[in-house]
């Protein structure tokens, strides 16, 4: 450990690659050992636990942070969307016309978008093999210009079988709009690029949830295990990385954990860390 720990009122967990570690081919889910320690150490030491994720604000998203102890307050989207009591209190769209100006650099990079986290009717692809996986999956796959110009855009999550492409990707998006978007590779293998608006990330969300609620960022720890999980970094008091980050996210945290989002690895990891404030 690099910095001293301060006694959280506020831990922000991310789902995916933190948080949920049971798996089947159709689901993902979280353990009983993540779901009662979580709630055992809410009890005990007096603190919240809310859920910061990429995912966006449905009800599959909502069930999941039930298990995590807390429906009604979380920070989605990376960010672009953030929920008190139940109730949006802040909300980050893309702006319309650097959206239809990455459609046009998206068709050239030959590049597959997901629209607000929304594979079934937010495809968009000029490639055959993802419109094959849009069947299987029952949705719809669009070409790339046939994106209505009007949709609100929250979050655009690209693929690319060409990971060094989706990279290469990221830094033009980068070049082209650094006042208009927030751009973080993601994945347990560095295979998603995703973007939101440049007032939104999990970081700053985070914050704004904490101080809503009277707390200081300070007094807040942040856990996750991929690239858009380090913008937590110099937001909150404490960020933690699970022990299957990726390095990059590593090498921003405070502490990285010596448990694996598995078999309950986040509660493991938070009852080792705060034992320390028994």
């Amino acid at each position: 450990m690099t910095k001293e720990l301060k006694k959280p009122k506020i831990i922000f967990i991310d789902l995916d690659g933190t948080t949920i570690d049971k798996s089947s081919k159709f689901k993902k889910d979280i353990s009983e050992i993540n779901q009662k320690g979580l709630a055992k150490l809410k009890e005990k030491y007096g603190l919240e636990i809310f859920v910061s994720t990429g995912r966006a604000v449905v009800e599959k998203t909502k069930m999941l942070a039930r298990k995590c102890g807390n429906e009604n307050n979380f920070v989605a989207w990376n960010g672009a969307k953030v929920l008190k009591d139940g109730q949006e209190i802040f909300s980050a769209a893309i702006d319309q016309e650097v959206v239809e100006q990455i459609f046009e650099l998206a068709e050239k990079w030959k590049m597959t978008i997901i629209i607000n986290s929304n594979f079934k009717n937010g495809l968009y692809s000029n490639s055959f093999l993802f419109k094959v996986a849009s069947i299987f999956k029952k949705g719809k796959c669009y070409k790339l210009k046939e994106f209505n110009k009007e949709t609100e855009v929250f979050k655009l999550l690209f693929l690319n079988l060409s990971k060094k492409k989706l990279h290469l990707f990221a830094e033009e998006l980068k070049k082209l709009w650094p006042k208009d978007l927030n751009v973080s590779i993601s994945g347990f293998k560095n295979e998603f690029l995703e973007v939101t608006s440049f007032f939104a990330s999990k970081g700053s969300s985070n914050k704004y949830l904490a101080k809503s609620f009277g707390v200081d960022a300070e007094d807040c720890w942040h856990v996750g295990d991929s690239q858009n999980d380090s913008t937590a970094s110099g937001h909150m008091g404490y960020v933690i990385a699970m022990k299957n980050s990726v390095p990059e996210f590593k090498d921003k945290a405070d502490f990285i954990s010596p448990f694996t989002n598995k078999k309950g690895g986040l509660y493991k990891t938070l009852e080792m860390l705060l034992t320390k404030f028994e």
